[in-house]
């Protein structure tokens, strides 16, 4: 059964506004999972090199995952129109983006200034 043009488009809007209302803490979880994989995994099988390689490679990570979500808030904070709705997930969107900002560098922080591996033994 065909939906109706209008039907279509609300079900995309509504697909749109959970995508960006999502899309902060989404990409915080996903730099954490790897922030902490990457930190196990490297005490757990790497060698002295690559424990040198750790703050470079959270570094780099963070800062992939914050050009990412400046991305995503130039996007969501374009004047599309100014219904309050739009309004109300345009703010909400951008305040998740800026808070999982702060996450992604919280996280990098802790990798960066605690020791290397003695806190997994």
């Amino acid at each position: 059964m065909a939906r109706s043009g209008e039907e279509h488009a609300e079900g995309r809007t509504i697909l749109n506004a959970v995508f960006l209302l999502l899309s902060g803490p989404i990409i915080w979880g996903l730099y954490f999972a790897f922030a902490y994989g990457v930190h196990s995994w490297i005490c757990a099988v790497g060698g002295r090199e690559w424990k040198n390689m750790l703050p470079f490679l959270l570094v780099s990570g963070a800062s992939l995952s914050l050009a990412v979500m400046g991305a995503m808030a130039v996007a969501i904070t374009r004047p599309w129109g100014r219904e309050a709705e739009l309004r109300f997930e345009t703010y909400v969107s951008f305040t998740l983006m800026m808070l999982s900002a702060i996450a992604i560098i919280w996280t990098a922080a802790a990798g960066l200034f605690l020791s290397r591996c003695d806190l997994l033994r």
